[in-house]
């Protein structure tokens, strides 16, 4: 894995990770890339024009990473078809309210930062929920 454009290291739980952007869409996690502080890498596409997209990649992988480092995600033993949506996940309401826990810790501390990468990617300013819907408002109205 080479080491794409790298924001910061972050705090999960009881994990540190690097996080880094891309130039497309989707995200992964790498537990053991080969990176150089050997932290576990989260990696995000900005390419998209919500930045609410991005937020929800980043969310999705690090439920994804703390849900296998609790032994909780698992591959279909007859399923070869190397797809994402072979795994299953499992886990009683304990273990998932301390990976929501976990997770929360990860996001707070980085989402800031992260909209700040997909700001500047985008070339875009801080844009109101008003402004927002007023812009998508006028749009269905052109049509």
């Amino acid at each position: 894995m080479i080491m794409e454009n790298l924001i910061d290291s972050y705090t999960s739980g009881d994990i540190r990770f690097d996080l880094c952007f891309r130039n497309n869409t989707g995200g992964e996690f790498w537990l053991n890339p080969e990176n150089e502080s050997g932290l576990p890498l989260i990696v995000i596409g900005l390419e998209e024009e919500d930045f609410w997209q991005v937020h929800a990649t980043l969310l999705h992988e690090l439920f994804e990473m703390h849900m296998h480092l609790a032994g909780c995600r698992f591959l279909k033993t007859n399923d070869f078809s190397r797809s994402h949506g072979a795994f299953d996940f499992a886990m009683s309401h304990s273990v998932f309210s301390n990976i929501c826990v976990k997770v929360m810790e990860g996001m707070k501390e980085c989402e800031r930062d992260l909209k700040k990468e997909w700001t500047k990617f985008n070339n875009l300013h801080e844009v109101s929920p008003i402004e927002k819907e007023n812009h998508v408002n006028m749009a269905s109205n052109e049509g």
